[in-house]
C-alpha cells in the first residue's frame, strides 16, 4: 500500500477512531478541530471548528449520523456527520472534558471530566440525565457496556469504577493499578474490562467480580489507551513509549509491536471488522496498520514538531514539569497547562 502524506491537523492529535462502516476516520486535535477523513484515501471530508480550546476526543454514533466531541473548553458538542453542522452543545462540566462516547443504541452520551464526575446526557435533547460521583481525582474516560446497563470509568485516583447506568450507583471498584488510570472499557460481550495506566501496564478484569485476570507488561512508559477488538480476541494499547502493541486477550501474550510514530501515541483502536488499527500521536499523524501483519502507513500528516520531543512520565508534578526541557517554548507552555492538574505534590 502506498504511503500517503497529506496535510491535516496543525497540532497534536489526541484521538482517532473508525466509523462503524470502516469508511471514515474521525480525529481530534489540539488545533481545536475535529476531522473526518476517508479511511482509504486519507482525503479530508469535514473539519468541525466550533470548539474554543483543545479537542481531546471525538467519535461517531453507531448509526453513523452524528459525531460527538469533548474539549478543554468544558463542553461536549454533537455534530451532523454528513454536513458538519453543530447540532447540540452540552454544558455542565466545570473543568476539562476528557472523553465522550455514545451508548450502543445512540440514545445516550457519556462524558468524563477533570471535575471528577461522569455525566450521562440524552443524545437527542442534550439534557443531563445522570451525574456519577465517587472518583476523587480527574476522570480520564467513561464508556457504556454493549447492552447499555453499565458504565465503566477510569481516573487519576488510580481506580476503575463500574456504575449502574440506570440508577447511577457504583457497583464495582477496581484498585490494583499503582498510578493514574488513563482508560477503561468493556469487551463487546460485557464479560471483561481492560484498563491502561501511568504504571506502564494494561490490566484485564472480570466485569462481574472485579477480579484481575491478566497483567500485560511490555510498554516502557505510560500507557495512554487500551481496548478490545470487537471479537474479544485481542487488545490494542498505545503508549508514551511511541509504540502500539497488540496482545492476545486470553493469554496476555504480546503478538505485535507497531513502530513508526516519532512521539507519544495518544490512542489506538481496532476497526470494527478487526482488520486494521488506527492510532494517533503527538507527532501530528494518524497511522493505519494491518492488524495481522503490523504493516502501517501514515494517512494524515500535519506540521510536525521537533522529532526529539520526549515527555517522560515522572511521579510528581515538579518532575513532570521538568520534562518540558525537552520541548520548544510553545510546547513547554502547553505541557505545563496539561500536566499541572495531574498532581498535587
Amino acid at each position: 500500500m502506498e504511503e500517503l502524506m497529506l496535510q491535516g491537523h496543525t497540532d497534536w492529535i489526541t484521538s482517532a477512531s473508525f466509523s462503524y462502516d470502516n469508511r471514515h476516520i474521525i480525529s481530534s486535535s489540539w488545533d481545536k478541530t475535529v476531522g473526518v477523513w476517508n479511511a482509504e484515501t486519507g482525503k479530508e471530508e469535514l473539519i468541525l471548528q466550533e470548539h474554543t480550546n483543545w479537542v481531546i476526543f471525538a467519535s461517531v454514533s453507531h448509526n453513523g449520523q452524528h459525531i460527538v466531541s469533548s474539549s478543554y473548553d468544558r463542553t461536549v458538542r454533537v455534530w451532523n456527520a454528513e454536513t458538519g453542522k453543530e447540532e447540540l452543545i452540552l454544558e455542565g462540566h466545570t473543568d476539562f472534558v476528557n472523553s465522550v462516547l455514545f451508548s450502543h443504541d445512540d440514545r445516550y452520551i457519556v462524558s468524563s471530566s477533570d471535575d471528577k464526575s461522569v455525566w450521562v446526557w440524552n443524545a437527542e435533547t442534550g439534557k443531563e440525565e445522570l451525574m456519577l460521583k465517587g472518583h476523587t481525582n480527574h476522570v480520564t474516560s467513561a464508556s457504556f457496556s454493549h447492552d447499555g446497563r453499565y458504565i465503566v470509568s477510569s481516573s487519576h485516583d488510580e481506580t476503575v469504577r463500574v456504575w449502574n447506568a440506570e440508577t447511577g450507583m457504583e457497583e464495582l471498584l477496581l484498585e490494583e493499578h499503582t498510578d493514574s488510570v488513563t482508560s477503561a472499557s468493556f469487551s463487546c460481550d460485557g464479560q471483561h474490562i481492560v484498563s491502561s495506566s501511568y504504571d506502564n501496564t494494561v490490566r484485564v478484569w472480570n466485569a462481574e467480580t472485579g477480579k484481575k485476570e491478566l497483567l500485560l507488561e511490555g510498554h516502557t512508559n505510560w500507557v495512554s489507551s487500551a481496548s478490545f477488538s470487537h471479537d474479544g480476541q485481542h487488545i490494542v494499547s498505545s503508549s508514551n513509549d511511541r509504540t502500539v502493541r497488540v496482545w492476545n486477550a486470553k493469554t496476555g501474550k504480546e503478538e505485535l509491536m507497531l513502530k513508526g510514530h516519532t512521539a507519544p501515541v495518544s490512542s489506538a483502536l481496532f476497526s470494527y471488522d478487526g482488520q486494521h488499527i488506527v492510532s494517533s500521536s503527538w507527532d501530528n499523524t494518524v497511522r493505519m496498520w494491518n492488524a495481522e501483519t503490523g504493516y502501517g502507513h501514515s494517512i494524515i500528516s500535519g506540521n510536525a514538531y521537533h522529532q526529539h520531543l520526549n515527555v517522560d512520565k515522572a511521579p510528581g508534578r515538579k518532575n513532570r514539569l521538568a520534562q518540558t526541557a525537552y520541548a520548544t517554548p510553545a510546547q513547554a507552555h502547553k505541557l505545563k497547562k496539561l500536566l499541572l492538574p495531574y498532581g498535587s505534590n
